[in-house]
């Protein structure tokens, strides 16, 4: 097999596997937002900016999803002193995805601070 065979050979497996390849950078990114929410309110500090959510979405997927709907999320969070879980940003930020019950609907319950 030659090296351009190969190289469309993992071209279609990409295309095949979008939808998960969408979860597993954004799930990282939400993740890392959710550590940092969780260590600055620790340290009696505000909640990070979503719109720095927003930003690595940006660099590490093409496409950030539905931020609007994980922004009113995260204020809610914020307004109601709650600690934000990666799934219940997901869900809400790629609901294609959710669909095709890649996310979880259902978020743990919330942890008050």
């Amino acid at each position: 097999m030659s090296l351009s065979q190969l190289r469309s050979e993992v071209n279609a497996i990409k295309r095949k596997l979008v939808h998960e390849l969408r979860v597993v950078r954004a799930r990282r990114v939400a993740e890392d937002y959710c550590g940092l929410w969780a260590s600055l309110v620790s340290r009696k500090k505000l909640p990070p900016d979503p719109f720095r959510l927003l930003k690595k979405l940006f660099k590490h997927t093409r496409h950030p999803g539905h931020f609007a709907a994980a922004d009113r999320y995260l204020n809610q969070c914020r307004e109601q002193r709650h600690l934000p879980h990666p799934d219940g940003i997901l869900s809400r930020l790629l609901p294609r995805e959710a669909k095709l019950g890649l996310i979880s609907y259902r978020t743990p319950d919330p942890v008050k601070y």
